[in-house]
């Protein structure tokens, strides 16, 4: 284990493995992360980090007609991947045919890669909401801890930015340069991590809503 805190974003893979057990029983041992670029094997429990993104792989897991419970039917070094998606493509509703939103925008949780993107909010699934990401239209149900106010982004918060190119507004004398560029929401993506983290108490209230749908009525 790396002596810095790894926090998981994504699992890429999982494996069987009997590692440290002492015993013949099989048991889901290793999970290779993505964090930048870095991909290694560690057991599930040496994450400190975002347990939804284990979840996640699981539920997404190609585990053909088995179940992950059903240690059984796996080999022991057997490496399950995630099934293909669809990937995500470009530009999107969740706009009047004007281009005036119609919903509240939120920074939303696209599970695949465990990023926040902006989305609208469309209407109420119980006590959920469905959302439709700007980039391709697609909608999800997420629960309302998974979804910020875009309005709520602060100076300071760590984003990543689809950037083409930027010009250099400024060279200093210790050899820094300073660089500007304007953006819009869909131009952002936000980690889970930054949002769990830095993000904890902005969680978005169901009276700050208004749905797309439903006559843009807002909720609460």
């Amino acid at each position: 284990m790396p002596a810095e805190t790894v926090y998981v974003e994504k699992v890429i893979e999982a494996r069987l493995d009997t590692k440290g057990t002492g015993r013949t029983a099989k048991r889901f041992w290793g999970l290779t992360v993505s964090r930048v670029i870095v991909r290694f094997w560690e057991p599930a429990e040496n994450f400190d980090g975002n347990k939804y993104a284990i979840t996640q792989f699981w539920k997404n897991a190609d585990l053909g007609p088995r179940i992950q419970t059903q240690l059984s039917k796996f080999n022991i070094g057997e490496v399950i991947k995630l099934k293909p998606t669809k990937p995500r493509s470009k530009p999107g509703p969740g706009r009047s045919s004007e281009g005036v939103i119609l919903g509240t925008q939120v920074f939303a949780l696209w599970p695949e890669d465990q990023h926040y993107y902006p989305a609208v909010i469309q209407r109420r699934s119980g006590t959920n909401y469905v959302v439709r990401f700007d980039e391709d239209g697609s909608e999800i149900t997420l629960p309302l801890k998974h979804m910020r106010a875009c309005s709520d982004l602060r100076r300071g918060d760590a984003i990543i930015l689809k950037a083409d190119e930027i010009e250099v507004s400024e060279v200093r004398d210790d050899g820094s340069i300073v660089v500007e560029k304007t953006a819009d929401y869909t131009s952002i993506k936000i980690s889970a991590y930054e949002i769990e983290h830095e993000w904890s108490r902005r969680q978005l209230r169901p009276s700050r809503i208004i749905c797309a749908l439903k006559n843009s009525r807002r909720e609460g």
